[in-house]
């Protein structure tokens, strides 16, 4: 039996996730860096696959949770992925289904629609993953927590990035109309763009102390 199966009716959740693969019985965690400054989580839990099996291998001593770990190339997953993404919106059978399975270290994750009659797989070859150094986080000291869809924050680096700018200005406007302000002034122009603490924006919006940075 291997170590991953997991069921998934939408891959296009999966589209913008890379690089260093954690699978434990909580679900999946998907972490990468940056010139070993700056480091991105995501989190893909148990609860959101239709089935999720997971089989762990045996664990080292000084493992309290058992877990997997890998890489995959960039490039090579969100082609895959959006091929899937693709054909599960042209289906026209209710019962369509990605699959995800992983049958150990040195095996390639396997990634599968099944859409009635037809199937198509994808085999992803992956790597050993190189140790990621931790970031000291101290949750006590927050200053912000905000989280909304990735697609919009992504538009607006997209926005941020087309201004040639070096350096992002990130500010928190506070009082009854709180919104996230990204600024920046680059050679082809300047660029501010806010978004707004609303319900259909922020799934949560807390800010605990005024927050005006550039980095």
């Amino acid at each position: 039996m291997g170590v991953l199966r997991a069921r998934l009716a939408d891959p296009a959740s999966l589209l913008l996730l890379f690089a260093t693969v954690s699978i434990s019985a909580s679900g999946l965690e998907i972490a990468t860096e940056s010139s070993h400054a700056v480091q991105a989580h995501a989190y893909l839990y148990a609860s959101i696959f239709a089935r999720y099996e997971f089989t762990p291998p045996e664990a080292p001593v000084d493992q309290d949770v058992p877990f997997v770990c890998f890489e995959l190339k960039l490039d090579t997953l969100i082609g895959a992925l959006s091929l899937l993404e693709d054909g599960m919106a042209k289906n026209q059978h209710h019962d369509a289904f990605v699959e995800l399975s992983y049958d150990g270290v040195g095996h390639p994750l396997c990634l599968s629609m099944h859409d009635g009659n037809r199937k198509t797989r994808f085999r992803l070859r992956t790597l050993d993953a190189e140790a990621m150094e931790s970031v000291a986080f101290d949750a006590s000291q927050t200053a912000v927590h905000v989280i909304m869809p990735s697609e919009w924050m992504s538009n607006a680096f997209q926005d941020i990035e087309s201004t040639g700018g070096e350096h992002v200005r990130v500010r928190i406007k506070q009082g009854k109309r709180k919104s996230l302000v990204l600024a920046t002034l680059g050679v082809h122009g300047s660029a501010e763009i806010e978004l707004p603490d609303s319900d259909k924006l922020a799934e949560k919006f807390q800010c605990n102390a005024p927050t005006d940075n550039c980095s």
